[in-house]
């Protein structure tokens, strides 16, 4: 029977390195909710949302589809985006869209989801 693990601590802590570890070891998804809100801020640059406006920003999440694979690969609406969406501007970009509360709202909403199926 597989349970969801959750992992908390401070930055920089090492929590993503243990998570992909144990989710590979498990044959569990690595839910990377950082991936999430860099989805976010990739396909608001590459479409020309802006990132300054929670309501586009929200309008777009609607229209989009974020995958994580259980090889470690990110889907954005269908395109692996797994090494595109680590570049510093990128990061910078999803810390900003992050700030959102309705952002967040949404993409919790969608980790919840996923997260029903257990093995995350």
């Amino acid at each position: 029977m597989a349970i969801n693990i959750a992992l908390d601590g401070p930055s920089a802590a090492g929590k993503s390195t243990i998570a992909k570890r144990l989710a590979k070891k498990l044959n569990y998804v690595h839910l990377d909710t950082g991936a999430m809100y860099r989805c976010v801020a990739y396909k608001a640059i590459n479409t020309g949302v802006d990132t300054e406006s929670e309501a586009d920003l929200c309008k777009m999440i609607a229209s989009t589809e974020i995958e994580l694979k259980n090889d470690g690969s990110i889907l954005l609406d269908g395109k692996i985006v797994t090494n595109e969406i680590r570049t510093d501007h990128i990061s910078m970009s999803a810390s900003k869209v992050s700030a959102f509360k309705g952002v967040r709202a949404l993409l919790v909403e969608r980790q919840q989801k996923m997260a029903k199926n257990k093995g995350y």
